[in-house]
Order: C-alpha cells, then sequence, then structure tokens
C-alpha cells in the first residue's frame, strides 16, 4: 500500500498540513507500522520492530526528525481511507 494512492478524507488533509506530517511518513506508518484495530478503524503506529524495519528500509539515508516521526500515527478506515494523521504526546509501550 503506498499513502501517494491512499484516498484521503478532507478531515485528514486538513490534520497532516496542520500537523505538518510529511507524506512519506504517512507512507511509512502504513507500509511498516504495526497495525491495531480500534472503534472499527485500523491505526498504524511505530513499534521497536516497525521502526527497525523502516531504519533498514531507509539505510543510510537516516531519520531526520526521528524523535517525531516515532510517534506519529496515521488512522485508516474503511476502505483503506485515511480519516486522520498525528503525533502521540507519549510513545505507547511496544513489544
Amino acid at each position: 500500500m503506498n499513502a501517494h494512492h491512499l484516498a484521503m478524507t478532507h478531515h485528514a488533509t486538513a490534520r497532516v498540513q496542520q500537523r505538518a506530517i510529511p507524506p512519506a511518513v504517512v507512507d511509512w506508518l502504513v507500509r511498516f507500522g504495526r497495525p491495531e484495530q480500534s472503534h472499527g478503524a485500523t491505526v498504524f503506529a511505530f513499534d521497536r520492530r516497525a521502526w527497525r524495519n523502516l531504519e533498514a528500509y531507509l539505510g543510510s539515508l537516516g531519520l531526520g526528525g526521528a524523535d517525531k516521526i516515532r510517534n506519529a500515527y496515521v488512522v485508516l478506515g474503511e476502505g483503506d481511507r485515511v480519516i486522520t494523521a498525528g503525533y502521540r504526546a507519549q510513545r505507547r509501550k511496544s513489544a
């Protein structure tokens, strides 16, 4: 799944812009993030394994602003439409 092909609601578009979440981060969350079901939607966030996989994928490119990126999440609803995205105040405990 590629973020450039994900449909976004008007709300999601506004939140991604307001929260300065780069499209690449939305893509990485969907591709590498750990999915978790919540209230009929799927929340993608980075846990330790997902973060390591992303680091391996990016290789020497590295992750600028990694602390903020690591706390990002994206919520997908029906039809893989992005409902919203943001940054968690605290990172969740990860496996």
